[in-house]
């Protein structure tokens, strides 16, 4: 009955709160009921227009949709594939996530941007990590899901998310593994590559914008940095800082993983072996000092260097 009711229609911003309030409540008790009857929810979700440009009055009400629709589809397969897929005979654009993907790039929240890219990484990681081979209408869904996920604009806002989170190493490594799971579909080596390469935007955060949450793990100390000249990558910035040592182990480790399958033979298309060769000179410093080193991340950096064929 509740399910039925919630968000049943469009509503103005004042009401779209008691809503997405209500369906946070609903995301935490949905975990001890039938998963698939939750999946519902996102569509409800989607379609009160809290992801919507009239709503971005109340940035404290989209944090919290864009939290319960990051909750919902952890490790739930049935709950992303109703995130990224439209319902019967509506456009793309009606998603949740598609939504949610508009309103990180509108927004000038850090929070916001954040927030809803990890929406993203948990859809990955829950549509990559799932085993559907006993029901095969689900695989194929799965399979929808994935391809739509694979795209130059969720590979960009990952790289995004990385080249932003300096201070932040768990969102630099939820970022990095999203972008490695990616890189595994067919033709999810060049995406990523792209995204990695293409300049960082220059971000701004607008004065009282909300602090990133707790999930987002404690912010790292770190020292002023010298302006730079020309644009940045995330490529150039993830390299420069796994290189000086400044990332915990299990990001370096997972950056020399990332770009040792990017380098491999036969992962991008050999018309891009301009781009590749781009992307070894910028990250073989960090490899050959990191293949040095004891522990995950020399065992990383050596088997990045042998994909690489050096």
């Amino acid at each position: 009955m509740y399910r039925g009711a919630f968000c049943r229609h469009p509503e103005p911003a004042h009401r779209v709160g008691a809503g997405s309030r209500d369906a946070a409540g609903a995301g935490h008790r949905y975990q001890g009921e039938t998963r698939r009857d939750w999946a519902g929810i996102l569509q409800k979700l989607a379609s009160c227009n809290v992801f919507g440009e009239k709503a971005d009055v109340v940035e404290l009400v989209q944090i919290s949709a864009i939290g319960v629709t990051k909750h919902m589809c952890n490790s739930n397969v049935e709950n992303t594939i109703a995130l990224v897929l439209p319902e019967a005979n509506a456009p793309e654009q009606s998603t949740a996530l598609a939504q949610i993907m508009s309103l990180v790039r509108r927004s000038d929240s850090i929070a916001i941007k954040s927030e809803g890219t990890r929406v993203v990484v948990n859809a990955v990681k829950s549509l990559w990590a799932a085993d559907t081979s006993s029901d095969a209408a689900l695989t194929k869904r799965k399979k929808q899901a994935m391809t739509a996920l694979v795209t130059p604009a969720h590979a960009a806002a990952l790289a995004q998310l990385i080249g932003r989170s300096r201070r932040y190493p768990v969102l630099i490594n939820e970022g990095v593994m999203a972008l490695s799971l990616m890189s595994t579909h067919a033709n999810g080596g060049l995406v990523v590559l792209d995204a990695l390469l293409n300049p960082l935007p220059t971000e701004i955060s607008t004065r009282g914008a909300l602090a990133l949450p707790v999930s987002a793990g404690p912010p790292r100390r770190t020292r002023p940095q010298p302006a730079r000249r020309g644009a940045r990558s995330t490529c150039s910035s993830r390299a420069c800082a796994t290189r000086t040592g400044r990332s915990p182990v299990e990001v370096r480790a997972n950056v020399c993983a990332l770009v040792g399958h990017l380098g491999r033979a036969g992962v991008v298309p050999e018309s891009r072996v301009q781009d590749v060769t781009t992307l070894k000179e910028s990250t073989r410093e960090l490899l050959v000092a990191g293949a040095k080193e004891e522990g995950y991340v020399g065992t990383a950096a050596k088997k990045a260097l042998e994909a690489w064929g050096a």
